[in-house]
């Protein structure tokens, strides 16, 4: 078993003073120095303009997690979120009708520069999810109480916003989704820092979700499956999409083309071992085990389970083990 390496349960009560100040202007000067107020209260009013009720609420849901860099969080997640950093991502959809099993397998991986990734389970009054991320506002993919899947790719582009980064995008998703509508509302409607791709699932309902320049685009499976790597599907938003010229290592279309490759020569034969032998294939790009851009977790899931499956580092150097959603 992968030891979780944080687990929150959300308990108002337990939101310290100074994490409570955080939120309340008239209590500024009592709560931070001077020479933290200026930038923090740029922060808490640019915040506030563009999506006051996330500001209002989960941030300060997330203020017991992180009290004493409460400040830098917010700074980090509402005006200095884009940092470059470059990540290789391939998620795919298995639908039942290549299934050996019949069932729905949803398989996701990331490669990025040294970042630690840990597991964490989250409980609220809100819901409850697994995820994987850096931390508990800068989530990767993951799934909640309810079903939904959701994974987050890196889309290298031009311009980006302000917003919401993806990864708490990510964590407001998994807390509060209910059904595939509901998450896909949630996308449509939340302020995007970054353009971006998720792919977002739901028992037999699955979908990619494009969003850049203030245009939203949804696509469906083919028949039989649904791929996505770090570049934008739909015809309308991939004159955005500049990877080649930042980031010419990043060979997305080619390790998205190797992934449908492998699951159509599986002849309606695709089987958990199959995942595997896609996620650990270095000759496509889709894995790395070596340099310093490597891969930093693979996972399956059989849709309706009850535990998914995820090796933490290269799956060629590393075991899937178990982990229990619930």
């Amino acid at each position: 078993m992968i030891n979780v390496m944080k687990k929150y349960t959300f308990k108002p009560e337990n939101i310290s003073k100074k994490g409570a100040r955080f939120f309340d202007k008239k209590n500024l000067d009592l709560a931070f120095n001077s020479k933290e107020k200026s930038k923090l209260k740029q922060a808490i009013l640019h915040g506030q303009k563009i999506c006051p009720e996330l500001v209002l609420n989960e941030y300060k849901n997330t203020a017991e997690i992180s009290v004493v860099n409460t400040m830098q969080l917010f700074n980090y997640q509402i005006l200095n979120s884009i940092k470059t950093g470059f990540e290789k991502q391939n998620s795919f959809v298995v639908l039942p009708d290549i299934s050996v099993n019949n069932n729905t397998i949803i398989a996701s991986t990331l490669q990025a520069h040294n970042r630690e990734i840990n597991v964490f389970k989250y409980k609220s009054k809100s819901g409850s999810f697994t995820a994987l991320g850096t931390n508990i506002s800068n989530l990767k993919c993951g799934i909640n109480q309810n079903g939904i899947f959701i994974a987050y790719h890196k889309i290298y582009t031009q311009n980006n916003h302000n917003g919401i980064t993806p990864g708490m995008i990510m964590r407001i998703v998994l807390e509060r989704a209910k059904g595939l509508n509901q998450a896909t509302e949630i996308l449509h409607t939340i302020p995007h820092a970054e353009n971006a791709s998720y792919l977002v699932c739901s028992g037999d309902r699955h979908l990619i979700f494009e969003t850049a320049e203030g245009i939203n685009k949804i696509l469906y499976p083919q028949k039989y499956y649904l791929s996505l790597s770090n570049h934008f599907l739909s015809e309308e938003l991939k004159p955005e999409d500049i990877r080649e010229q930042i980031f010419p290592a990043n060979i997305s279309v080619q390790r998205d083309a190797h992934v449908v490759y492998y699951l159509v020569h599986a002849r309606r034969k695709v089987d958990v071992d199959t995942i595997k032998r896609i996620l650990g294939n270095t000759q496509s790009g889709i894995c790395s085990d070596e340099g310093e851009l490597n891969t930093k977790y693979s996972l399956y899931y059989e849709y309706g389970k009850r535990d998914m499956f995820v090796a933490l580092g290269p799956p060629t150097k590393n075991k899937f083990k178990k982990i229990s959603l619930y």
